[in-house]
């Protein structure tokens, strides 16, 4: 059966099949038979781009007992369950019959373990009470053929870059650490509790802080510096810095803060409020995505026209200049 045979058969699947979808308690108990239907259960993985962790039982078998009273009880295993949409299906029932034509298990046995992307690609199956190791094990591989977790090249390319901007944050090279960093950082970010789950993601969050501590100390001696000289170059360092930071919720204030109680003086705060435009724009501007260049084109149109005959005005006249060339 090949790949378009089965989301057809996935979409016929949401209408007829009915199964339980548990939250609070995860998978519940397989005596009961409450809870959304299998469409809902979908639905909630296209939303949320989660795979769906189904398990198909009887409360009969004391296999699928076992499974089931690991699933709900193994707090390990919580950060796991929570990165799917949890179903539980009767294998008594005319649903799984339905269920096993479109994914059929390895062996007629039960209890059976089936994990689904959003677009109903089959992503695991297998048969038996497996223990915990080996589910982390199953759910981390799946979540990565998912496209939910990061493959050991990424986590390469990741680390190596979070190390590379720290350098070059030492070296004072604010703009470049910033252009590296910003999208790991902020890819990291929205892998939230993922990150706990292997050990590439516990280095990376330690790259992290190592990252962070020498942001805030760097920001710190840029603020002081702003301060004392008051030039654009010293705003330039604030608002890319304080971009950096802004990506993790207690240091967006803290930097908020600092910079309010620190910079008073007008002329000041006209240049902080340029290189922070600027600064967007540009970020803006390396984006793939065509919808972002036309959004940092506008704001250099802007800084242009509005900050006539200042150093934000010819930085954002260049950029302009370097966009044109690049489309021809």
């Amino acid at each position: 059966m090949n790949q378009a045979h089965v989301k057809i058969l996935f979409r016929s699947l949401t209408l007829t099949v009915a199964v339980a979808l548990v939250g609070q308690l995860l998978f519940g108990s397989l005596a009961r038979a409450q809870g959304p239907s299998v469409s809902q259960a979908i639905s909630m993985s296209q939303d949320t781009g989660k795979p769906i962790f189904a398990v198909a039982g009887a409360s009969y078998c004391p296999s699928c007992v076992i499974l089931m009273n690991t699933l709900n009880t193994d707090e390990s295993l919580r950060p796991y369950i929570e990165q799917f949409v949890p179903l539980k299906i009767s294998s008594e029932s005319d649903d799984y019959q339905r269920w096993k034509q479109f994914f059929p298990p390895k062996k007629s046995a039960i209890p059976a373990l089936f994990i689904v992307s959003p677009q109903g690609k089959e992503l695991y199956s297998a048969v038996g009470a497996l223990p915990t190791q080996s589910l982390q094990k199953v759910m981390l591989s799946s979540l990565e053929k998912a496209g939910r977790y990061p493959t050991a090249t990424e986590w390469e390319e990741i680390l190596a870059t979070l190390e590379a901007s720290n350098k070059l944050l030492e070296e004072q090279e604010y703009e470049k650490a910033a252009d590296q960093a910003l999208p790991i950082v902020e890819q990291l970010s929205r892998l939230g509790s993922l990150l706990e789950l292997g050990t590439e993601g516990r280095r990376a969050q330690s790259q992290v802080r190592i990252l962070t501590a020498t942001e805030k100390q760097q920001f710190d001696e840029a603020l002081k510096s702003m301060v004392s000289k008051g030039e654009f170059q010293n705003a330039m360092d604030v608002a890319t810095l304080e971009q950096l930071l802004a990506v993790q919720p207690d240091q967006r204030k803290q930097s908020a803060r600092e910079i309010k109680q620190s910079i008073r003086d007008s002329a000041q705060k006209k240049l902080l409020k340029q290189a922070r435009e600027l600064r967007q724009a540009e970020a803006m501007a390396k984006d793939s995505e065509k919808k972002q260049q036309r959004k940092a084109l506008a704001i250099f149109k802007r800084i242009a026209k509005r900050y006539p005959n200042t150093e934000a005005a010819k930085r954002a006249e260049q950029n302009l200049k370097d966009m044109a060339n690049t489309k021809t």
